[in-house]
């Protein structure tokens, strides 16, 4: 059994069987090419507290995992939710998700959605791609009682 995994090299497929077509009897060849699944929109998920914010990065790779371009500047925006963009790099591949200084929402947690999105199409087409981020954030509250000594004197 011969098993090759490609990506999407079907030209090699087409030269394994015409290599193996002179079959002698009773010698059987089967091939099949396995494509490696592409990975779909992906989500980050972050869970927090508000007096916190959360930096992200991206690093655009193909359906290999091999690093690739992007054209022009990746775009940050919310999506849904009470959350900021902040500082984003000039190259567009960081940038600081914010959460809002309170949460109101009677559940408790605000939910900030925010996306970032680039052209994987290096040239004059255009191949929008995108990511997306979820950072829950709940009212920070007090987590220790910061005990520290005034001074020590000495008894009258």
């Amino acid at each position: 059994m011969i098993a090759i995994l490609l990506e999407e090299e079907e030209d090699l497929l087409c030269f394994l069987e015409k290599l193996f077509k002179r079959k002698k009897k009773g010698n059987h060849f089967h091939f099949g090419i396995e494509l490696k699944p592409k990975e779909a929109h992906s989500m980050l998920q972050v869970a927090g507290k508000t007096d916190q914010y959360l930096r992200v990065k991206i690093a655009p790779k193909t359906g290999a995992g091999h690093p690739a371009p992007v054209d022009g500047t990746p775009v940050w925006a919310i999506v849904s939710g009470n959350g900021s963009v902040q500082n984003v790099s000039a190259d567009g591949l960081t940038a600081e998700i914010w959460s809002p200084d309170t949460v109101t929402d009677p559940s408790g947690a605000d939910v900030t959605v925010a996306s970032v999105t680039a052209d994987a199409d290096v040239g004059a087409g255009v191949q929008e791609i995108s990511d997306t981020v979820e950072f829950t954030v709940t009212n920070a509250i007090a987590e220790s009682l910061g005990l520290a000594m005034i001074e020590l004197k000495a008894k009258p």
